[in-house]
């Protein structure tokens, strides 16, 4: 937290972030724009409590299709990856899907089938 409130002092028209490798307490509590966490620890409910705190959520290291697209469905504000044509190709198929397209994936995510989400 002191790391934080210095670069607040330093740089107070920069936005300012954490990114947290482990579970490390309260960290939605901080004052920080936003939180850049470990894809693998993020669900839904994660996401949404630290954005109803008016902070952005982003994930790394996303760098495969089906990660990205079950990011995308929890709601993140940002993918961290090493593949970024992936992920503007994967937004832009998210675009395309109908409702029911949709639904299935949230349902596939919601019961931890991400074989779903594979292109066939």
């Amino acid at each position: 937290s002191t790391g934080i409130k210095k670069m607040r002092e330093l740089r107070p028209d920069w936005r300012v972030g954490l990114l947290s490798t482990v579970a490390m307490g309260d960290v939605i509590g901080l004052d920080v724009d936003f939180l850049a966490l470990n894809a693998k620890s993020t669900s839904r409910a994660k996401v949404r409590n630290i954005q109803n705190r008016n902070k952005q959520v982003m994930v790394w290291t996303v760098n495969d299709a089906v990660s990205m697209s079950v990011m995308f469905g929890r709601g993140v504000d940002a993918i961290i990856t090493d593949e970024p044509a992936l992920a503007v190709s994967m937004l832009d198929q998210r675009k395309e899907l109908n409702p029911a397209e949709r639904l299935l994936m949230h349902l596939a995510d919601v019961f931890d089938q991400p074989s779903m989400y594979k292109e066939q």
